[in-house]
């Protein structure tokens, strides 16, 4: 099995650490790459944790947590296409991937920074419509513009890697 190295909470020991970083979590492991998926790099053999979350929890908060950087939340959202950024709930169980190298890598190969910007290359999912894109990464339906200004060529179909602005 791999090994990750948690951050350890100031004024806890390093057994309280441990039994805090991986409370609400149980092991699980992707054996295949799921069809029709963006392609992240290879998944044979990629472990996760399954992490359920916190009725405070944000996508940021997690991503620190467990991979040192809460930059890194666009991998969680890779493996968690039911996730939305504004909303997560409590009890929502979530993937995240073990081995911070991994997604590290994974992190360059899915984002994208133009000039102040971070942009996300999502992959649209069966049943996926530009509202309901535009409400999981932008809060309101509304925003529909703002993903076809940014990916003014799209066909919008399931497999399809778009554009989504992060910052």
């Amino acid at each position: 099995a791999r090994s990750q190295s948690m951050p350890k909470p100031d004024g806890i020991n390093g057994t309280e650490a441990l039994r805090q970083a991986f409370e609400g979590m149980e092991e699980s492991s992707v054996l295949k790459k799921s069809p029709g998926k963006s392609d992240t790099g290879p998944l044979e053999g990629v472990d996760f944790w399954i992490y359920a979350a916190a009725g405070k929890d944000t996508l940021w908060d997690i991503s620190k947590r467990y991979y040192g950087s809460g930059s890194y939340y666009p991998v969680i959202l890779q493996y968690n296409s039911h996730l939305s950024i504004y909303e997560i709930g409590k009890g929502v169980r979530i993937k995240i991937l073990k081995d911070v190298s991994q997604v590290k890598g994974i992190y360059r190969r899915i984002t994208e920074r133009q000039g102040n910007k971070l942009y996300w290359h999502y992959t649209v999912a069966e049943g996926d419509t530009l509202q309901s894109v535009a409400k999981k990464f932008y809060k309101t339906k509304e925003m529909v513009q703002w993903i076809t200004a940014l990916n003014p060529h799209m066909d919008f179909h399931a497999g399809e890697r778009i554009k989504i602005v992060l910052e």
